[in-house]
């Protein structure tokens, strides 16, 4: 990213980064003084990139503890500006439509021809968190849950690995060794056309 990108991205989430992070020194809050918030954005897309937290701390003059928090904090400034919404209306999952549009990218990368599927689910969670743990406490979860939603558009579904649990909104792998052809086809063409949203997040946690 070059300055001028820097610089446009940060005006873009100035309002946001002054909200969520302190602005003026607090006692027992900011012991060595305020991380400006350019700092704090700069470590946070450096972490993104790939950087270690350890060389961001010697090249941001921060601790460790505040690399983390700039990480996640400019997730959540990010996720809170409206100009920078994945989603109509900067909705929290995408309305019907989208959904139609996204069903259209997941065909094309299936091979088996898969046409109701509007969301690949992983996550990375605190801790020993598990995946469906996070997942079914999640708000979407317990919005799903509820009788007569109207979330997924009608025929459509999501796919998980084996750690979720299937549900009418979930599609996961079939479990079991001695499995048939035709189980074992659908297991292998499901893991294609969740593969890219693995490998985003394994990106994301350097492993």
């Amino acid at each position: 990213m070059d300055v001028d990108a820097f610089v446009k991205l940060h005006r873009e989430l100035y309002d946001r980064l002054n909200e969520h992070f302190p602005t003026k020194r607090r006692r027992g809050h900011t012991p060595n003084g305020v991380i400006e918030t350019k700092l704090c954005l700069s470590a946070a897309i450096r972490y993104y990139a790939g950087g270690s937290p350890l060389d961001i701390m010697l090249s941001h003059g921060m601790s460790r503890s505040a690399v983390y928090d700039s990480v996640w904090g400019t997730v959540d400034v990010v996720n809170k500006t409206s100009s920078m919404a994945f989603n109509d209306d900067s909705a929290h999952f995408p309305s019907h439509e989208e959904q139609t549009e996204i069903t259209k990218g997941f065909v094309a990368m299936s091979a088996a021809g898969f046409d109701n599927i509007c969301l690949a689910v992983d996550g990375i969670h605190p801790g020993v968190t598990s995946d469906y743990l996070a997942f079914a406490s999640s708000e979407l979860a317990l919005k799903l849950e509820m009788p007569n939603n109207n979330i997924l558009k009608s025929g459509n579904t999501m796919v998980g690995e084996n750690a979720w649990v299937e549900t009418p909104w979930m599609a996961t792998p079939i479990p079991g060794l001695n499995i048939s052809p035709t189980d074992d086809a659908y297991n292998f063409y499901h893991s294609q056309i969740r593969i890219t949203i693995e490998r985003a997040f394994v990106i994301l946690v350097h492993r």
